[in-house]
C-alpha cells in the first residue's frame, strides 16, 4: 500500500513539474515578444511658392503652408521674424516698419496670430493653425493676397558711401501632437473649443 501511495505522489510531482514547467515556458514566451507600441513622430515644414522680379531686387512670398512631417497629428504654429540685413549679414535697424505682413491689413480665418513684439532690431509674430493637421497634409496658405510677404531691398549714401539693406523673413515652424489636448494647451498656452480648434493664445 505505501508503495501504491508512493508512486501515485512521485506522479503528482512529476505532473505538476511539467504544468509548472509549460507555465513558465508560456510566461517566456509572452515577455520575449518584441514591443509593436512605438512612439509617434512630430516634425514639419515650410513649403513657399517665392517670386522675384526682373532686377532681382523684389522678392515676394506669395503662399506660406507647413506640412505635417511626421506620423501623428499635430497642430502647427509658424514665428515670422522679420529685419533688415546689410550686405555683410548683420541686421540693422531701419526706419521701415519690420512688420511686412501688415498688422492692420491681415485677416486670415484659418490662422490666429499673436501680438508683435520687437527685440532689438527684430519684429516677431507666432501665427497659431486653428485645427490640427494630419499627417501628410498641408496647413491652410498662412498669406492672404492682401497679405503678401513683399521683400524689398533699399540703398543709402552716407559720406557718399553706398550701402545696401536687404529686408529678411524667417518663417520657423513648430509641431505639437494633438493628443493628449493639454500638451498643446499647457505647452502653448491656447484655448481650444469642444472641437479641439484653437481658438485664442496667450
Amino acid at each position: 500500500m505505501k508503495r501504491v501511495v508512493g508512486i501515485l505522489l512521485v506522479a503528482v510531482l512529476i505532473t505538476t513539474a511539467a504544468v509548472t514547467s509549460l507555465v513558465v515556458g508560456y510566461m517566456f514566451r509572452v515577455v520575449d515578444m518584441p514591443n509593436t507600441l512605438l512612439p509617434g513622430k512630430v516634425s514639419c515644414t515650410v513649403e513657399e511658392v517665392v517670386s522675384q522680379d526682373d532686377d532681382s531686387t523684389t522678392l515676394t512670398k506669395q503662399e506660406v503652408t507647413v506640412k505635417n512631417t511626421g506620423d501623428t497629428q499635430a497642430y502647427i504654429r509658424v514665428k515670422v521674424l522679420t529685419y533688415w540685413q546689410d550686405s555683410k549679414g548683420n541686421i540693422v535697424g531701419s526706419k521701415i516698419d519690420n512688420d511686412l505682413l501688415g498688422v492692420n491689413k491681415y485677416d486670415n480665418s484659418n490662422w490666429i496670430r499673436s501680438e508683435k513684439t520687437v527685440v532689438g532690431n527684430v519684429s516677431s509674430i507666432t501665427y497659431y493653425c486653428k485645427t490640427p493637421i494630419d499627417p501628410g497634409e498641408n496647413t491652410p496658405d498662412l498669406l492672404a493676397t492682401s497679405a503678401m510677404i513683399v521683400l524689398d531691398v533699399t540703398t543709402t549714401k552716407v559720406d557718399g558711401v553706398t550701402y545696401t539693406y536687404r529686408q529678411v523673413a524667417e518663417i520657423i515652424p513648430e509641431a505639437i501632437q494633438s493628443q493628449p489636448a493639454d500638451a498643446v494647451t499647457s505647452s502653448w498656452h491656447v484655448t481650444l473649443d469642444s472641437n479641439g480648434n484653437i481658438t485664442s493664445a496667450s
